[in-house]
């Protein structure tokens, strides 16, 4: 299974199975989740209106999605630290 940046967005994918290696990777997990549910409000009360927020909503949606994008650029930089940190080791 594979987590990717919404659609839009940079190429932004990183294997899921991955995320519970390291305390960062929770982390930058957790940022997605967050984003995530902030994204799905924003957008379901856009769609619902009526648009007392609409502005409100729509800088919401945009900053969970850069909050989104980071939280997997995070993730990313674990993987590859941990891998980089493996072929040191070993």
């Amino acid at each position: 299974m594979k987590i990717c940046a919404p659609a839009g967005t940079r190429d932004l994918c990183v294997s899921a199975s991955m995320a519970g290696m390291t305390p960062v990777a929770a982390v930058a997990l957790s940022g997605l989740n967050a984003a995530t549910q902030r994204f799905t409000g924003a957008a379901e009360r856009i769609a619902r209106g009526p648009w007392n927020d609409a502005p409100g909503d729509v800088v919401e949606v945009i900053t969970a999605r850069h909050d989104f994008e980071a939280s997997l650029l995070v993730l990313r930089t674990s993987d590859e630290m941990t891998k980089r940190l493996l072929d040191i080791v070993v």
